[in-house]
């Protein structure tokens, strides 16, 4: 959304409160041995709500397994001869079709008038993680100027979009984004092929951790490592593609004016702690399974440099991609360049639908896609089921019951979520992401864990834990993140987000 003006907020932010958070939470499991709630007795025992807080945001963060099986889906079709999203004829298909996109400045070059009130009156209503290329057919104008006979026209790839996420377009005639957010009480039918895909995600989870931190050793070293072979691929093509550089171009020379918009900060802000995985009790949870004296400080610097190289060099894989894919359609690269699930469901694969062997380059992207997207659930997973272990030890250690309670909620998940594969079931997707699983739940969490830690606990106290368990004393500046800086970034972020 806001191309290379987020490198800058995005440093800032990892220094003063994504490094400072992730040793945090880290020494806080490691220096207790404890799970993400019985952690607060040791440290701040009037602050152990929080440990709760952070199992409901995790509870809700299941939610995100659809998003997984919409993945499956994708990564299934992208064995077919042809990609279904790359032609016009399936049987999801209605209306026009307009496989050349042009500005909306060229649709409407005849009508200015039109062309103002359309942005003042249709684009402020599209959802922003929806690619600009449905904005031209709920214009109901053609890419000629022509208008359509009986609907709007149509793209293949948002189409085939729609047809992951809502089924048959006939059981909403109005196939529009309209009609998307205003049948919220005709969730329809369920779609057997996207439960099958959710089935399989929930079982792949489930086996990467059901025998505990042994059997997600052996599993992370292929979740973890292999997506960077992927990237590494998916890098080398993209940089072979004509039109690369003038993607580069806009990921490396952004338009500084932009860092006045304090949106462009406090997105910043969201992007750091969700990325470092902080208010999510992960971190904790993993930090208790380090041995006493292990050098976290060290750890914690070296995984923060990685994580920041990584959305780096993420950014060359999309830009110099949405580069030539700008070039192939011959618009600015600024009408392709989008973020969230327009990115990575409409954007990103229109662009490899465009490139040589395009089913090649389909399976490299949502394979490594998948990966990341099973590491990162079954943490979630190990967080909420090691808190459960250490709240019921006496019942949860006994033999087979943390495999039996883990396929218990498994199975739960599986069945509250059977209503997401519905037709409308992106509605419930889109209340759930928008209102329990958004960044201000974060950046309060972030917030109540620095303020219990280095005001009630005493961010001294927790640099003598640091020296005690690492023999080294911390920075100065984590102490002063923890006690003045991250609070008070998180507050005013906090605040921003819910005023907007």
């Amino acid at each position: 959304m806001f191309e290379g003006v987020f490198l800058l907020p995005y440093c800032f932010f990892t220094v003063l409160c994504g490094l400072p958070l992730f040793l945090l939470e880290t020494v806080m499991g490691q220096f207790t041995q404890e799970g993400v709630v019985t952690c607060w007795t040791k440290i701040c025992p009037l602050a152990q709500g929080t440990g709760y807080f952070i199992i409901i945001i995790q509870i809700y963060f299941r939610v995100y397994t659809i998003v997984l099986a919409w993945i499956v889906f994708y990564l299934i079709n992208s064995f077919r001869g042809t990609l279904p999203w790359a032609t016009c004829n399936n049987p999801w298909n209605t209306g026009e079709y307009i496989t050349e996109v042009k500005p909306i400045q060229h649709i409407f070059q005849h009508n200015i008038d039109q062309l103002e009130s359309y942005k003042q009156n249709l684009k402020p209503s599209i959802h922003p993680s929806i690619h600009p290329s449905i904005l031209y057919r709920l214009s109901g104008v053609g890419s000629r100027g022509q208008q359509p006979k009986k609907r709007s026209p149509d793209f293949p790839l948002p189409s085939y979009f729609f047809q992951l996420v809502r089924g048959d377009p006939q059981a909403f005639p109005d196939h529009t984004l309209h009609c998307l957010y205003s049948n919220s009480e005709e969730l329809g039918t369920v779609r057997w092929e996207l439960l099958l895909c959710l089935l399989a995600c929930w079982i792949a989870c489930y086996f990467c951790i059901w025998k505990g931190v042994q059997s997600t050793g052996k599993v992370v070293y292929f979740t973890a490592i292999f997506p960077y072979v992927m990237m590494a691929i998916l890098l080398i093509r993209g940089l072979m593609l004509p039109g690369a550089l003038q993607g580069l171009v806009f990921y490396l020379y952004p338009d500084v004016s932009r860092l006045a918009d304090l949106q462009v900060w406090m997105d910043a802000c969201s992007q750091v702690l969700f990325s470092y995985g902080v208010s999510a009790g992960t971190l904790i949870t993993f930090g208790s399974y380090n041995k006493l004296k292990n050098n976290c400080c060290r750890d914690c610097l070296w995984l923060s440099v990685l994580n920041a190289s990584t959305s780096f060099v993420a950014g060359f894989v999309v830009f110099s991609t949405l580069g030539f894919m700008a070039q192939a359609q011959g618009v600015p690269i600024d009408m392709v360049a989008e973020s969230g699930p327009g990115l990575a469901f409409i954007a990103f694969p229109q662009a490899i639908a465009m490139m040589p062997l395009p089913q090649l380059w389909a399976v490299c992207f949502f394979f490594m896609l998948l990966l990341l997207g099973i590491d990162t659930m079954f943490a979630g997973l190990e967080a909420l089921i090691s808190a459960m272990i250490d709240l019921f030890p006496g019942e949860m250690r006994r033999p087979w019951r943390r495999e039996a309670g883990l396929l218990i909620f498994c199975c739960t998940c599986f069945i509250v979520q059977i209503c997401l594969t519905t037709e409308g079931g992106v509605y419930l997707f889109e209340l759930v992401d928008y209102y329990g699983c958004s960044g201000t739940c974060i950046l309060f969490g972030s917030l109540i864990q620095c303020l219990a830690v280095g005001w009630a606990f005493g961010a001294e106290q927790m640099c003598n834990a640091v020296e005690e368990i690492t023999g080294q004393r911390p920075w100065l500046l984590y102490k002063l993140c923890w006690r003045y800086f991250t609070p008070l970034l998180s507050l005013v972020s906090c605040t921003k987000q819910e005023s907007d």
